[in-house]
């Protein structure tokens, strides 16, 4: 079985979400070493059910667009 790692981060704002994932995910080499140009990712996002992001049910917009920018 292959172990999964974690990225940790503390201290965020919605404000700078697209700055400190872009960060997480360029130092992780878990992700990295798989990327290369033309790959495909697959995106899942905890999109349960409809509701606003204050409710914290599901993933923060935010959250969501900086993940594809990144890979876009």
């Amino acid at each position: 079985m292959q172990s999964v790692g974690v990225a940790l981060c503390e201290g965020y704002d919605y404000q700078r979400v697209e700055e400190v994932l872009h960060h997480l995910i360029d130092t992780t080499s878990q992700i990295n070493d798989k990327l290369y140009n033309g790959a495909k990712v697959f995106i899942k996002a905890n999109l349960a059910r409809p509701d606003t992001p204050d409710k914290a049910v599901t993933c923060h917009p935010s959250v969501v667009k900086a993940i594809v920018t990144y890979f876009q």
